[in-house]
Protein backbone atom coordinates (compact mmCIF):
# COMPACT_ATOMS: atom_id res chain seq x y z
CA UNK A 1 0.00 0.00 0.00
CA UNK A 2 2.68 2.39 0.65
CA UNK A 3 3.93 2.05 -3.04
CA UNK A 4 -0.05 2.79 -4.36
CA UNK A 5 -1.43 -0.30 -4.25
CA UNK A 6 -5.71 -0.84 -3.01
CA UNK A 7 -6.89 -2.92 -0.41
CA UNK A 8 -10.29 -4.60 -0.19
CA UNK A 9 -11.35 -7.29 1.79
CA UNK A 10 -13.45 -10.19 1.99
CA UNK A 11 -14.70 -11.87 5.16
CA UNK A 12 -17.11 -13.38 6.94
CA UNK A 13 -19.49 -11.23 8.50
CA UNK A 14 -19.18 -13.33 12.31
CA UNK A 15 -15.31 -12.38 11.72
CA UNK A 16 -15.49 -9.09 10.07
CA UNK A 17 -14.47 -7.63 13.45
CA UNK A 18 -11.08 -8.83 12.50
CA UNK A 19 -10.40 -6.07 9.58
CA UNK A 20 -11.68 -3.06 11.52
CA UNK A 21 -8.88 -1.64 12.10
CA UNK A 22 -7.81 -1.64 8.51
CA UNK A 23 -11.18 0.32 7.07
CA UNK A 24 -9.84 3.50 6.63
CA UNK A 25 -7.37 1.81 4.46
CA UNK A 26 -9.72 -0.06 1.81
CA UNK A 27 -10.40 1.10 -1.72
CA UNK A 28 -13.85 2.56 -1.81
CA UNK A 29 -16.35 0.29 -2.38
CA UNK A 30 -13.94 -2.78 -1.36
CA UNK A 31 -15.07 -3.78 2.26
CA UNK A 32 -16.80 -6.80 1.74
CA UNK A 33 -16.85 -8.45 5.24
CA UNK A 34 -20.64 -7.48 6.49
CA UNK A 35 -22.98 -9.69 4.71
CA UNK A 36 -22.18 -12.65 2.12
CA UNK A 37 -23.55 -10.00 -0.55
CA UNK A 38 -21.63 -7.45 0.14
CA UNK A 39 -18.67 -10.31 -0.12
CA UNK A 40 -20.01 -11.94 -3.49
CA UNK A 41 -20.01 -7.92 -4.71
CA UNK A 42 -16.52 -6.79 -3.71
CA UNK A 43 -15.33 -9.94 -5.53
CA UNK A 44 -17.55 -8.92 -8.67
CA UNK A 45 -16.36 -5.25 -8.76
CA UNK A 46 -12.85 -6.87 -8.63
CA UNK A 47 -13.72 -9.52 -11.36
CA UNK A 48 -14.72 -7.63 -13.52
CA UNK A 49 -12.02 -4.41 -12.59
CA UNK A 50 -9.30 -7.36 -14.03
CA UNK A 51 -11.30 -8.10 -16.90
CA UNK A 52 -11.31 -4.52 -17.87
CA UNK A 53 -7.70 -4.35 -16.84
CA UNK A 54 -6.92 -7.52 -19.32
CA UNK A 55 -8.81 -5.56 -22.19
CA UNK A 56 -6.72 -2.62 -22.23
CA UNK A 57 -3.28 -4.72 -21.58
CA UNK A 58 -3.95 -6.42 -24.90
CA UNK A 59 -5.82 -3.28 -26.70
CA UNK A 60 -2.14 -1.83 -26.32
CA UNK A 61 -0.04 -5.24 -26.97
CA UNK A 62 1.61 -5.89 -23.71
CA UNK A 63 0.74 -8.95 -20.77
CA UNK A 64 1.72 -7.35 -17.44
CA UNK A 65 0.56 -3.62 -16.39
CA UNK A 66 4.40 -3.12 -15.69
CA UNK A 67 5.26 -2.97 -19.01
CA UNK A 68 2.78 0.23 -19.51
CA UNK A 69 4.32 3.46 -19.59
CA UNK A 70 4.56 4.94 -15.88
CA UNK A 71 1.60 7.08 -16.55
CA UNK A 72 -0.76 4.63 -17.79
CA UNK A 73 0.15 1.98 -15.11
CA UNK A 74 -2.81 0.65 -12.55
CA UNK A 75 -3.13 0.39 -9.42
CA UNK A 76 -2.45 -2.88 -8.07
CA UNK A 77 -5.18 -4.30 -5.55
CA UNK A 78 -4.29 -6.02 -2.70
CA UNK A 79 -7.17 -8.85 -1.92
CA UNK A 80 -7.39 -10.41 1.39
CA UNK A 81 -9.76 -13.05 1.54
CA UNK A 82 -9.94 -14.65 4.91
CA UNK A 83 -11.80 -17.70 5.76
CA UNK A 84 -12.58 -18.20 2.19
CA UNK A 85 -13.86 -21.69 2.86
CA UNK A 86 -16.56 -20.06 4.91
CA UNK A 87 -17.36 -17.49 1.45
CA UNK A 88 -17.01 -20.65 -1.11
CA UNK A 89 -17.43 -24.01 0.30
CA UNK A 90 -22.09 -24.73 1.17
CA UNK A 91 -22.26 -25.52 4.93
CA UNK A 92 -21.83 -29.22 5.97
CA UNK A 93 -24.96 -30.74 6.69
CA UNK A 94 -25.23 -32.33 10.40
CA UNK A 95 -24.83 -35.52 10.56
CA UNK A 96 -27.94 -37.65 10.52
CA UNK A 97 -29.91 -35.40 8.48
CA UNK A 98 -30.08 -36.21 4.54
CA UNK A 99 -27.96 -33.94 2.12
CA UNK A 100 -31.75 -33.77 0.17
CA UNK A 101 -33.14 -32.64 3.53
CA UNK A 102 -35.54 -30.08 2.99
CA UNK A 103 -34.47 -27.80 5.97
CA UNK A 104 -31.30 -25.44 6.16
CA UNK A 105 -28.46 -26.80 7.51
CA UNK A 106 -28.51 -23.04 9.15
CA UNK A 107 -31.30 -24.03 10.98
CA UNK A 108 -29.39 -26.13 13.09
CA UNK A 109 -26.02 -23.97 13.51
CA UNK A 110 -25.11 -23.72 17.08
CA UNK A 111 -24.65 -20.43 18.28
CA UNK A 112 -22.69 -18.91 20.69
Amino acid sequence: MADGAELAILDLPSKSVDFLWCKPFVRPGGRGCDTPEAAVTVAGMILAEGRCRASKLAAVGVVNWTELPPESRFRPVLLVVDEASGLLLPERTPAGIPKDHPLPSRRHRRTC
